[in-house]
């Protein structure tokens, strides 16, 4: 999983350099490894990349690099490592130069069978460094268009066509010459990509909270083995490469990875479909266990929980209580590289608030807010069990609070991800070697419930979408590209 932007066109470099500094860091929840970007002045292809977050690496001096570049055409890149370790060779973008000239990609997915079709390159005399799938896809394509087509500068598109029909895989992002942008996106349309416009400013990227943030307006979203080409000047046309196949929009964006102010598939924003997963956990709890479970309150587990929780406290009537003080200077520990990385960070990224257990009174004895001492921990989702046992065990049950029910906006996480989210081996998904009880005692709480499958495709169904529209694989394991 990772964050893409493309920008082509505006007034200036000066305007090109400003928007992308704006948009840059909205896709920063998406990969916070590394980060980089590739512009061209409309002949050449220049670059820069580093380990950090987005401000670091871009700084003014970077920024400034870009502007006297004469830059009118730039993509962008935050990385979250799939595949390939967390290192600056293996940052994006990736570019291959030789003496027709710089080609640059960014991408965001996976090759589900990297492994056996690098061997295949590699047979035809390709050389690879890194161990990632974007550098693979950039090598693949410059194979094709340099086999079969000798003019690089128009064939791209060739290139992309005949890479899109021989490789299986997911990837939204671009393909910067100098001359020209390629903006592409995967048959099955399996990762958010989005097109738009402010002025003659032209805006590609992974989410639409980056056109809220520079003032653009979405136009669309990146039809399923399309590629969109764009002038320097801002100006694109549209070429369907291969045909669009039945859609496997991945359900996490919506669940947990995207912004919740975005919208990644259908016309809702991501708190809206959050919120009413929480309203379907408050329906189907009363259907297990008739009124419901009995607490004091409902309290979320910050960022992520926020907007279902909301949904299942206002279904439920009951309170909605903070709990949870969260350092906003550590970032998402989902999308850390390492197990004992994500473990040791998630110890220190929450702080459970003990005066919830206590209430408040007055001077005189008279009590304001009672205590609450049985609580619903809303969140949403379990993967490896790092964050929730982190909070339970060392901070939730030490702030005094005596009944803990845990409920979870997604069904159980039983199968590996191949398509761009890094949760490769069942056996660190707990809920792949462990049953819903067993976890259930891990945490030690009173109660667990995970949101059915079949709850969450109404969910879906009842946005006005189609659930077989969605890739649940994670869910079931059944895959669908």
């Amino acid at each position: 999983m990772c964050g893409f932007l493309g920008l082509a066109g505006g007034d200036s470099p000066d305007e090109l350099a400003k928007a992308f500094a704006l948009a840059m860091p909205r896709l920063q929840h998406r990969g916070q490894e590394s980060c980089g970007a590739s512009w061209s002045n409309a002949e050449n292809v220049d670059g820069h990349k580093g380990m950090g977050l987005v401000p670091t690496v871009f700084n003014s001096e970077a920024l400034e690099k870009i502007i006297k570049y004469g830059a009118q055409m730039i993509i962008g890149h935050t990385r979250y490592s799939t595949s390939g370790e967390s290192s600056d060779v293996n940052a994006q973008p990736h570019w291959l130069e030789d003496h027709r000239g710089r080609t640059a990609i960014a991408l965001n997915g996976d090759v589900i069978d990297l492994a056996v079709q690098k061997d295949e390159l590699k047979k035809a005399g390709a050389l690879f460094r890194t161990k990632n799938d974007a550098e693979f896809i950039l090598k693949k394509i410059y194979h094709i268009v340099y086999q079969d087509r000798p003019d690089w500068k128009v064939d791209f598109i060739y290139g992309i066509r005949k890479m899109m029909e021989t490789t299986r895989a997911t990837y939204s992002g671009g393909l910067l010459t100098g001359p020209l942008l390629y903006i592409l996106r995967d048959p099955y349309e399996n990762r958010p990509l989005f097109i738009g416009r402010r002025g003659s400013l032209f805006v590609a990227a992974s989410e639409t909270c980056v056109f809220n943030q520079i003032g653009a307006e979405v136009e669309r979203s990146v039809n399923g083995g399309e590629i969109i080409i764009v002038k320097p000047s801002g100006e694109w046309s549209s070429e369907q490469a291969v045909q669009r196949r039945k859609c496997a929009h991945c359900v996490f964006e919506k669940i947990y990875f995207a912004r919740p102010d975005s919208i990644a598939f259908g016309q809702e924003t991501c708190a809206r479909f959050r919120r009413r997963l929480g309203v379907k956990m408050a329906q189907y709890e009363i259907e297990r266990f008739g009124n419901g479970t009995e607490v004091d309150c409902s309290c979320a587990v910050p960022g992520s929980g926020n907007y279902f929780t909301e949904g299942y406290a206002v279904a439920r009537r009951i309170l909605l209580r903070y709990l949870f003080v969260r350092d906003t200077y550590i970032a998402r520990t989902f999308i850390m590289p390492g197990q004992d990385s994500r473990r040791t960070v998630a110890g220190r990224k929450y702080e459970a608030l003990e005066d919830i257990a206590e209430g408040i009174c007055t001077a005189d004895g008279e009590e304001l807010i009672p205590p609450m001492k049985r609580i619903v921990i809303g969140e949403d989702s379990i993967v490896r069990l790092t964050t929730l046992l982190a909070l339970i065990e060392d901070k939730v049950k030490k702030a005094g609070i005596e009944e803990i029910h845990v409920r979870i906006s997604a069904p159980p996480i039983i199968a590996p991800c191949s398509y761009g989210i890094d949760m490769k081996r069942p056996d660190e998904l707990i809920a792949a070697t462990n049953s819903v009880e067993e976890i259930q005692k891990k945490l030690g709480v009173a109660s667990l419930l995970y949101l059915p499958l079949e709850k969450l495709d109404e969910v879906i169904k009842e946005g006005g979408e189609d659930p077989e529209d969605y890739c649940r694989a994670c869910f079931s394991g059944k895959y669908p590209i």
